[in-house]
């Protein structure tokens, strides 16, 4: 079974001013990790209140080097970061 890092993010997006400017650029970034392999899921919470990624990696630091990348990052009130065994 193959290990990844399920990362969980909190923050009201909505209130980003320049939102629309932003989310180009994120959602390019996330493209190009899922196109890499990285990256194989990212899921947007209802209301823009944060999201679920999950990442074909195990090494948290390097997960975290790759969040701090996004534009919306410096919006994140909180991060939670977990190891998981993906079963099918």
């Amino acid at each position: 079974m193959a290990q990844k890092i399920l990362v969980e993010t909190w923050g009201d997006f909505g209130k980003v001013e320049n939102l629309q400017e932003i989310m180009p650029v994120e959602m390019q970034m996330a493209y190009d990790l899922r196109d890499k392999g990285i990256m194989d899921h990212l899921m947007v919470k209802d209301g823009l209140k944060g999201a679920y990624i999950l990442y074909n990696l195990t090494d948290k630091k390097e997960v975290e080097t790759l969040l701090k990348k996004f534009p919306l990052y410096p919006y994140f009130e909180r991060i939670e970061m977990t190891l998981v065994e993906q079963s099918f």
